[in-house]
């Protein structure tokens, strides 16, 4: 898995390479090890980079959202 690991750091460092072209930058990095992680979990589990696979994520997020949300209004009795 380490190769698969290094190839989506390598790729990382580059886009920040790049951005470091136009001068001092300021990155967010907590955004950007949540994208690192998606693709490493991407590229070891489907074979693919995450910018492949990017609308599943973002359509795993709406679903959690959406149960969230349809949770907090289901009434069970008995239960909190």
């Amino acid at each position: 898995l380490i190769p698969v690991m290094a190839t989506s750091v390598v790729e990382m460092l580059e886009k920040w390479s790049a951005m470091g072209v136009k001068g001092e930058v300021e990155i967010e990095v907590s955004e950007w090890f949540q994208t690192l992680t998606e693709d490493v979990i991407t590229r070891t589990a489907f074979g693919s980079s995450y910018e492949d696979g990017k609308a599943i994520f973002r359509l795993q997020a709406q679903q959690m959202d959406l149960a969230a949300d349809a949770f907090q209004k289901v009434f069970i009795p008995g239960y909190r």
